[in-house]
């Protein structure tokens, strides 16, 4: 089977998966979020300033995504891969101003600062838990630049400039349903390199 016949059915499993976790099959939405886990930390790893690396680790908010995600998923009205990613991306998009928000609060009033795992339900405290997060940036950092050119582009402009699959393929001269194939390879090209980190390497 190609990948491109791959990609479609797998399209149109997470649809299929979309409306039974929207009828309360759990199951059905763990695999949707596990899908999206990849992708989201990609985004986050962009969302985070450099500051607040040192406090808080790109895979604990994807956590606190997902977490997020499952509790409310009766709020997501969409039906397909596109939807719910940019559902996702809200949402941890919320969560990091809400990280910034909260070191920037206690930096003017340190009387008031309180633990992170307090403020956001975030627990990343433990020094083997942030080596480990740690751990997990830098494989994510170094599977992007293993991937060829054309899909840390596709990536980069969907990822942290926001482009919409229709203003990518503008740019490329291409057609949605092509940038859409091509953004959807390199995202399954990733998700393989973070799976296997020292064949990769």
């Amino acid at each position: 089977m190609s990948s491109e016949s791959k990609r479609s059915r797998l399209g149109t499993e997470v649809e299929k998966w979309i409306v039974d976790a929207r009828q309360g099959d759990r199951e059905a939405l763990g695999r949707l979020l596990e899908m999206c886990r990849h992708y989201l930390l990609a985004v986050a790893n962009k969302e985070l300033t450099p500051a607040l690396w040192a406090k808080v680790a790109p895979s604990d908010i994807v956590q606190d995504t997902l977490l997020e995600a499952g509790r409310d998923f009766r709020a997501f009205h969409g039906g397909n891969e596109e939807e719910l990613l940019a559902w996702l991306r809200g949402i941890l998009r919320h969560n990091v101003a809400n990280v910034r928000r909260h070191f920037e609060t206690g930096k003017r009033e340190v009387v008031r600062e309180v633990s992170l795992e307090e403020s956001t339900a975030l627990s990343f405290e433990t020094p083997s838990r942030e080596a480990q997060a740690r751990e997990q940036d830098e494989q994510l950092a170094q599977a992007i630049e293993q991937l060829p050119e054309h899909y840390r582009q596709v990536l980069l402009w969907h990822t942290t400039e926001h482009l919409t699959f229709t203003q990518i393929a503008d740019k490329l001269g291409s057609t949605t349903d092509a940038v859409r194939k091509l953004w959807g390879r390199a995202v399954e090209e990733l998700a393989k390199l973070l799976d296997s980190p020292h064949e990769s390497a």
